[in-house]
């Protein structure tokens, strides 16, 4: 069963993360072009990385993420 709860703490930090991914591969696209694949994804595992490592830093982590 899906517990509500959870996805309703869980769903404004997935929808940040995704903007900031959209943006962040963006922003390189427009700076150096076409690039990899390789280096998008390794662009996308270092934002998810540190949205999470500052989310836990600065107390907004949910509890799923503690």
């Amino acid at each position: 069963m899906v517990n509500m709860d959870n996805i309703r703490e869980l769903l404004p930090h997935y929808l940040v993360v995704l903007v900031l991914v959209i943006l962040g591969t963006t922003l390189v696209r427009l700076g150096l072009g076409e690039v990899n694949i390789a280096l998008e994804f390794l662009i996308v595992i270092g934002i998810v990385g540190v949205y999470v490592l500052a989310i836990r830093r600065l107390g907004y982590a949910p509890e799923q993420w503690q």
